[in-house]
């Protein structure tokens, strides 16, 4: 069942998130599959790393891969998550070879969707493979899919638009690949993937924490000067601090959103409101 999964776990051996900490994480996994050195990833590559981010801890080491997941297998999803982020960013290059590795492979800068694509092909494996219980190799058919219309229910799939889908009630005719694009036009229209670059929002509220006692303490140290206000300069500060390649103008933005009463200064009232938005 997908609800009996720990993707609370999952997410966090999946570092996606837009800041510092989890980019370091990110370029660190990133040279770790490049296993030719060479600054991309090829599908091969990616079969071969990405499932091993979600082995179970207590696998032992003559056991075949154990998974987070209830999937004995992930290389569709790695396959699937692979085509949507190879061609996120803009073609470096005009040589056949730059054009030749923009078709084929992920580059440092796609490997943020990378992760965010396999996550979601994770789960909608999860819920295929619940589906797919008659030993058909891989394929669905309606009677397989009606069990599992309340799960669909959060992918924004309704029953009659299901059964439309098949040709009759127990013809195998729905690949995992169809299932998961199928659920991900309905729910989202497409995944939203983005370069790896980090996001200034992002970054500050995930170094605030999340927890009162996390926001208190982020809040009396960025307020440096014991004024009881962060200003605009103390904001700019931390945020540089993050990440250098932040600009004054993006902490005037995030100062201009948390100065809710703007009044030129940004309280421990406004602060913890402006974090846990």
């Amino acid at each position: 069942m997908t609800d009996a999964v720990d993707w609370d776990e999952v997410d966090k051996r999946l570092p996606t998130a837009q800041v510092p900490k989890e980019k370091a994480r990110r370029d660190e996994l990133f040279a770790e599959m490049d296993s030719s050195g060479n600054h991309f990833i090829t599908i091969t590559e990616a079969q071969n790393g990405l499932p091993h981010l979600l082995e179970r801890t207590d696998r032992k080491h003559h056991e075949a891969a154990a998974y987070l997941v209830p999937c004995k297998d992930l290389k569709l999803a790695v396959k699937a998550a692979f085509g949507v982020a190879r061609k996120v960013a803009p073609c470096k290059g005009k040589t056949k070879k730059a054009k030749s590795n923009h078709d084929t492979c992920v580059d440092r800068r796609e490997f943020h969707a990378l992760l965010v694509a396999f996550r979601a092909y994770v789960e909608l494996m999860v819920l295929f493979e619940q589906a797919d219980q008659d030993g058909s190799q891989g394929m669905l058919n309606w009677k397989e899919v009606q069990k599992c219309i309340p799960l669909l229910e959060k992918w924004s799939i309704k029953a009659k638009e299901a059964k439309n889908k098949f040709p009759d009630d127990w013809t195998p005719s729905m690949s995992f690949q169809q299932f998961a694009d199928w659920c991900i036009s309905r729910r989202f229209g497409h995944l939203e993937l983005e370069l790896d670059e980090n996001d200034a929002e992002e970054s500050i509220k995930y170094e605030a924490g999340s927890g009162t006692f996390e926001m208190l303490q982020a809040f009396q140290e960025w307020d440096v000067d014991g004024s009881g206000t962060i200003s605009a300069d103390e904001l700019a500060d931390v945020l540089l601090s993050l990440d250098p390649t932040f600009t004054k103008e993006d902490a005037l933005k995030l100062f201009a959103a948390a100065d809710m009463n703007k009044d030129g200064a940004i309280d421990y009232a406004e602060f913890m409101r402006w974090v846990a938005k």
